[in-house]
């Protein structure tokens, strides 16, 4: 009988520490990681966007509030040059420092899912670029 109860506490120690290795490595793998970005890195977005007829503003008037909602979110800052409108629907903004993988993530599920009077926004490019200091030697945008 003593054995049984040993056998017992035995295996209902083993089953409790499968199931708390089990959600340590659950916990792991689903866990977001950031990775440290070069401050001088640029990443660029461009995103299209509609919005329901009727809404009473312009589109652009819709997007930059939106990219500055988002902006909040994630640790980068747009560039001086701000929301660039490049026609037809499509708009571009520079974000410093790059953003790595989590932060992408969460910047265009911001821009694609956040709802702004009935705006509707696609990020179609996420391009890193390299610090682009202008020709005169003036440092970059901060």
């Amino acid at each position: 009988m003593a054995r049984r109860l040993l056998a017992r506490i035995v295996a209902g120690g083993a089953a409790v520490l499968v199931v708390a290795v089990g959600l340590v490595a659950l916990a792991d793998a689903t866990k977001s990681r950031h990775t440290t970005q070069d401050p001088d890195s640029r990443l660029r977005v461009e995103l299209e966007a509609s919005h329901r007829p009727g809404s009473g503003k312009a589109l652009p008037a819709l997007v930059r509030p939106l990219v500055g909602y988002c902006e909040a979110e994630i640790a980068a800052t747009v560039t001086s040059a701000g929301v660039e409108e490049l026609g037809a629907g499509r708009f571009r903004f520079t974000l410093r420092p790059a953003l790595d993988r989590s932060d992408r993530r969460q910047l265009e599920g911001c821009l694609e899912d956040a709802t702004v009077d009935h705006l509707s926004a696609e990020v179609t490019l996420m391009e890193d670029r390299a610090s682009e200091a202008p020709a005169t030697g003036t440092p970059p945008d901060r």
